[in-house]
């Protein structure tokens, strides 16, 4: 359970600094037109893609977090 909990927490905390990051992009308005254009599948490959939800000091995804990030933008 806590390591489920710690998990549930870390994608949650990379998704806001996802979004953050999404959002200050150089190019964030062409990406975010694309992001809500695209099927809910393909908007996670978009995030992962982009580098948004894979941390400082890593070569993976933060699991769970793009799934979070993708829906909390295309919400906005």
């Amino acid at each position: 359970m806590a390591t489920d909990a710690a998990t549930g927490a870390q994608a949650q905390l990379a998704a806001a600094d996802c979004i953050s990051r999404f959002q200050k992009g150089p190019d964030a308005t062409n990406q975010f037109a694309a992001l809500k254009k695209a099927s809910s599948y393909d908007r996670k490959d978009i995030i992962q893609k982009g580098g948004w939800v894979t941390m400082a000091g890593s070569k993976d995804p933060v699991p769970g977090a793009a799934d979070l990030c993708a829906q909390q933008l295309a919400a906005m």
